[in-house]
């Protein structure tokens, strides 16, 4: 699942205020562009936690046609990929946690981004029990880190 929002901006003022067609209610502004762009990146985490928390589905990004595509933060974006994995394979929060070793809580708390500090050991355990891959890129070059 991509989670990159298309995110739209205008300017307003003087200042650039951002909106996410796909999360309702979600917006934010900066004085420039790069910081409205970061300042997008936080709105989107918070909301989407906030959605997690209360248990609703993460809205798939839509195809809206503009320059700007924003992700949220990687300790939201993981544990909302790893839950939205785990019910693509029909599988529960238990079944998963049986196969780990682990208790239900303890799963329950990988797949929340408010909870979620999962080490890298067993980050690699989950994406392998799930058969998701992780790589890493370098952002500046756009290319898959050595």
């Amino acid at each position: 699942m991509d989670l990159h929002y298309p995110v739209l901006i205008r300017t307003d003022d003087g200042a650039f205020a951002v909106v996410v067609p796909d999360l309702d209610g979600c917006f934010t502004w900066g004085q420039t562009v790069e910081e409205a762009l970061v300042n997008a990146r936080e709105a989107i985490s918070l909301w989407l936690q906030e959605a997690a928390a209360g248990k609703i589905g993460v809205p798939v990004p839509s195809a809206i046609d503009t320059p700007y595509h924003v992700e949220p933060a990687l300790d939201v974006r993981v544990p909302l990929l790893v839950r939205e994995r785990r019910k693509a394979l029909g599988l529960t929060q238990k079944q998963v946690a049986d196969a780990m070793g682990v208790t239900y809580q303890v799963y329950q708390r990988f797949e929340s981004p408010l909870k979620g500090n999962v080490t890298l050991k067993t980050l690699t355990r989950i994406l392998s029990f799930l058969d998701l891959e992780m790589e890493l890129v370098d952002a500046r070059e756009g290319r898959r880190a050595a």
